[in-house]
């Protein structure tokens, strides 16, 4: 055997079988529902936004037994206050229902509250009627410096 011959048994090959095998036995993509969001997100009146607002999807609970837990993020994107259509895909094996939260930057500074501005105003909504290809979500954003934690699942407050 040459050199030639060396390489190509002792490189190549190994990559050429494991490219080969590394589709086989794969399982198929989880199933995903399109969905059709019409949201309209409102601010205390008075208050204006100097920047956007941050909106967030999760499942309402995923997984199952001990390892069940609330708010499986699905996805993330930038909005404005006032009403909205977003189309996004929900997957369906991954976890039930659906929850939006969203934070509004009023002070403008990209950041969900800091120790020196603590006027950022945050709201959550469990989506009634969900599993479904269309919903609507009212928002209000009332609570300053909360995450989605603090909202859900809902908890008796002081």
């Amino acid at each position: 055997m040459n050199f030639r011959d060396v390489l190509l048994t002792r490189l190549v090959a190994p990559v050429i079988v494991i490219v080969g095998t590394a589709g086989c036995g794969s399982e198929p993509p989880a199933p995903r529902r399109v969905v059709d969001l019409n949201m309209e997100i409102r601010l205390p009146p008075g208050v204006t936004s100097a920047g956007k607002v941050y909106v967030s999807l999760f499942h309402a609970w995923s997984l199952e037994g001990e390892l069940r837990h609330p708010l499986q993020l699905i996805e993330s994107f930038e909005a404005a206050p006032g009403a909205f259509s977003h189309h996004f895909e929900y997957p369906e094996n991954d976890g039930e229902g659906l929850v939006a939260f969203a934070w509004a930057d009023i002070d403008g500074d990209g950041v969900d509250c800091t120790m020196t501005s603590r006027v950022d105003l945050s709201g959550l909504s469990e989506v009634q009627g969900f599993p479904a290809d269309r919903v609507s979500v009212n928002l209000e954003l009332t609570e300053p410096c909360r995450g989605p934690d603090w909202f859900y699942p809902p908890q008796p407050r002081p």
